[in-house]
């Protein structure tokens, strides 16, 4: 039974609602498995809370009433107002499951039902949708929805055109933990929010939605965020997980190749580079994936292996290690990459040896020009 809570805040009640933020995680980490969407709702200028959003699957009213009132904000006073409604996920996935589009975030509460073909035209945007529904499920007498658009004009356009009443919009953020699906450039999978401008897997690599296991094989990938409207949930079980990279070059450093499906024109501009500047035959996919393999960890363990190279020979996108911590190589300078984003620029030594973590085939195909994708905010 799904149901959509939420929760105003009292003014000033700022401090208080950031003192109590491990005990509300803490105590939402025990409705994990049911969570569909939540995050607080922001002032107008995204700088403190309003209030607290939850979508989430319980047995049944009482849990309903119990999530609500005993959760730590609650009890502490953050709130003016709760509100618990029957709700249905028309999406059937949940925000984790959402690619995003960089645009901004809203949540729309309102009387009314959008037209017929309001959720296929706007489903690559839709983050959550669904009616509210009376206590006995039997009546529809509003909608919820969660959404990206580029700013409120898009957002106020778009309900505009909709036959909806009492329309309230509210600025929204992604709540909770940071899912563990970040990789870092060492390879690691981590729970930060950084946003990802490509996916990739390496394999089954979770139970649930918990990462057991570091790779499941020598296929290291990285993928388009969108691919002929193709669409799958996270975390299915028995299938692969879904990983997500700050950009094509930590990708590459963490060990990861383009994907010769949804990549393709970029795979084989991979493989050609390989062969050219590596001088051996156009290598099939699992050759590549053997040396890369090799490259990236060392064998029968979980450790990186790192490789030193001369500093004259990096060419751009390839990571090393600056003072342990990673960076990229861009012309005459590194940028040290953090799990906020890219931070710290300084000059690249002109002489001796580097620690690098990018493998070195994956350094060569770089070498030959491969045009790697940065994010802009380390130049």
């Amino acid at each position: 039974m799904e149901f959509f809570v939420y929760c105003r805040d009292r003014p000033d009640t700022a401090e208080l609602r950031d003192r109590l933020i491990e005990a509300h995680l803490s105590f939402m980490d025990a409705y994990a498995d049911g969570m569909i969407a939540r995050g607080p709702t922001m002032d107008t200028g995204r700088e403190w809370a309003t209030g607290s959003m939850h979508m989430v699957d319980l047995p049944d009213a009482a849990a309903a009433r119990e999530f609500a009132y005993a959760e730590p904000n609650q009890r502490a006073g953050v709130y003016r107002e709760v509100t618990i409604r029957r709700w249905r996920n028309e999406l059937d996935r949940t925000m984790w499951d959402f690619a995003g589009t960089g645009g901004e975030r809203f949540l729309v509460i309102a009387d009314g039902r959008p037209t017929e073909g309001f959720l296929a035209g706007n489903r690559d945007r839709l983050i959550a949708f669904g009616p509210l529904l009376s206590d006995d499920g039997a009546e529809e007498v509003g909608t919820v929805l969660a959404v990206e658009v580029p700013d409120r004009a898009a957002v106020e356009a778009l309900v505009a055109a909709e036959p909806l009443a009492r329309v309230e919009i509210h600025e929204w953020q992604f709540g909770g933990r940071p899912a563990r699906n970040r990789v870092t450039p060492a390879g690691d999978i981590v729970a930060i929010p950084l946003r990802g401008a490509w996916t990739g897997n390496r394999g089954i690599l979770h139970q649930g939605r918990r990462i057991v296991r570091f790779h499941a094989s020598d296929l290291w990938i990285t993928c388009a965020l969108e691919f002929r409207g193709r669409w799958a949930p996270q975390w299915r079980p028995h299938r692969f997980t879904w990983l997500y990279f700050h950009d094509e070059a930590v990708s590459f450093a963490a060990g990861h190749r383009p994907c010769g499906e949804c990549r393709r024109a970029s795979y084989r501009d991979y493989r050609d580079r390989w062969a050219d500047e590596l001088r051996v035959p156009v290598p099939s996919a699992k050759d590549m994936n053997r040396r890369l393999h090799g490259e990236r960890i060392v064998r029968g363990t979980h450790r990186r292996r790192t490789h030193e190279l001369p500093w004259a020979d990096l060419p751009d996108g390839a990571f090393v290690h600056l003072d342990d911590a990673p960076a990229v190589v861009l012309g005459d300078h590194l940028t040290q990459w953090t799990p906020e984003g890219y931070g710290t620029r300084v000059r690249r030594p002109a002489a001796g040896t580097a620690r690098v973590i990018t493998p070195p085939a994956t350094v060569a195909v770089l070498r030959a020009g491969y045009p790697v994708q940065v994010d802009d905010s380390a130049r």
